[in-house]
């Protein structure tokens, strides 16, 4: 059996609600809805974890690291491209 994740999420239920529904790309939604699963005891393991976003373990782990250390503008906001100011 996998061990539980330990992952302090810091954004409200509501918030990820919020940014799920405002996300642009497919990139910023699965990572933000890995958080919100995680945030609402949905999934419990890194298995499962991997499994309901379709990636490999080894995929989702530098995920978690980077929110971890950063948060979520830390994580999803790694794309391959520089959003533009207005």
């Amino acid at each position: 059996m996998a061990r539980p994740l330990t992952v302090k999420i810091n954004e409200t239920v509501s918030e990820l609600e919020k940014r799920l529904s405002r996300s642009i790309t497919a990139r910023e939604r699965e990572r933000i809805q890995m958080i919100y699963w995680l945030k609402t005891n949905q999934v419990l393991t890194r298995p499962e974890l991997a499994k309901l976003l379709g990636r490999h373990e080894s995929t989702i782990i530098p995920w978690l690291t980077l929110y971890r250390v950063g948060g979520l503008k830390k994580q999803y906001f790694l794309c391959d491209y520089e959003p533009k100011s207005n």
